[in-house]
């Protein structure tokens, strides 16, 4: 696609992906704009509007046909059946993403595991060995690995992002506290869990605040 999508509607297409999936497996071929709103609860004209961006308009009395939606977000999401990472950061969080089945069932593949720790390194965790974090250039190079998850303390993020950066790592998804700095063509994204609590305590407390 040579016109890039709002940041907002790449994320719309992850959810639409899931409910079509969803929908898919339980034998449903089309769906309405509304239907597809009530599952989602997101309003139907955002819905059609999002839709519109990739081409695909429901046909009158009938709906999006789901499987084709599928393969276009698919392809659009540059969703492959093996899309290889690595982790580096092998603390509670990096072994939870290491057995995180839902990852692979999305195509999101971790091939390599990096730390700092000398009693981690050389053990293996879900299949993967732990490497020692210097081989990260190497294994980049080798593997073709173009996305890393950084779930190392908030103190080494910004020296092992820029590690992963000179290997060639293109898309970090960051789990630290830390705001990295990286070249312009090095996309992160933030992860904080934290925030999305405090999000959802807002939300519960101003209800009772009503």
């Amino acid at each position: 696609m040579k016109n890039k999508l709002p940041p907002p509607t790449v994320k719309r297409l992850s959810l639409y992906l899931r409910a079509f999936e969803g929908l898919d497996h339980r034998g449903v071929t089309h769906i309405s704009s509304k239907g597809l709103s009530e599952i989602l609860e997101i309003p139907d004209t955002q819905i059609r509007k999002g839709l519109s961006f990739i081409g695909k308009t429901g046909r009158r009395g009938k709906g999006y046909p789901v499987r084709d939606l599928i393969q276009r977000i698919r392809e659009i999401l540059g969703l492959k059946s093996y899309i290889p990472i690595i982790l580096v950061g092998v603390g509670n969080l990096g072994t939870a993403l290491l057995a995180s089945k839902l990852m692979k069932q999305r195509g999101f593949r971790i091939v390599g595991a990096f730390d700092v720790d000398v009693s981690k390194i050389g053990k293996k965790f879900c299949d993967v060995r732990i490497q020692d974090d210097s081989k990260i250039p190497e294994f980049v190079k080798e593997y073709g690995i173009k996305l890393a998850i950084l779930t190392t303390p908030g103190e080494a993020a910004q020296h092992t992002a820029e590690i992963l950066v000179s290997a060639g790592i293109s898309g970090i998804l960051n789990f630290t506290p830390e705001n990295l700095s990286v070249p312009p063509y090095v996309k992160v994204h933030n992860v904080d869990f934290t925030i999305e609590m405090e999000f959802l305590n807002y939300l519960v407390n101003s209800e009772d605040l009503e």
